[in-house]
């Protein structure tokens, strides 16, 4: 049974010009939206909102999150507005990169979690791939240390 549920609107947004960081077309054109998600519980009761508004890359049709309002896009229609675009993250994949960093100690699960969420992050240069790919590399050199040091205690046997 799902105690919650997420009913999302979309608002249709005003044309906007912009360097697109996804194909780095520098003269893109795209289309704008906000997206209205109200979380509930037992599917009636609202319990919070979330308001995004995006813009849409004519060129590779990348969704990139924007700073500005529906309101502000409006204003700046006719302006360039690439500084205040960036890279939609989901919430789950942010969730990963933190994850595997706080659980690269251990070395196979810090594997496992750290290539999930450098897949999860891949196509995005941001500080959420940076996390994961950090915290691959510590897995990965304690996985390899731990390997080495069970070859060693083989190799020389117990000691009695």
């Amino acid at each position: 049974m799902v105690l919650w549920s997420v009913h999302s609107r979309d608002t249709p947004g005003p044309r906007v010009q912009f360097a697109c960081p996804a194909c780095l077309a520098p003269a893109a054109a795209g289309e704008s939206y906000e997206r209205h998600e109200t979380f509930r519980a037992l599917h009636l009761i609202p319990l919070f909102f979330v308001r995004n508004t995006y813009v849409i890359c004519g060129t590779c049709h990348a969704h990139l999150l924007s700073q500005l309002t529906l309101d502000d896009l409006r204003q700046h229609a006719n302006s360039d507005i690439s500084p205040f675009l960036s890279f939609s993250i989901s919430f789950v994949a942010k969730a990963l990169s933190v994850l595997a960093i706080l659980l690269c100690w251990f070395p196979f699960l810090g594997i496992a979690l750290a290539a999930i969420a450098l897949a999860a992050t891949f196509k995005r240069r941001t500080v959420w791939r940076t996390l994961a790919i950090i915290s691959l590399a510590i897995s990965l050199l304690l996985a390899l240390g731990f390997v080495i040091l069970m070859i060693i205690a083989s190799i020389t046997g117990p000691h009695r």
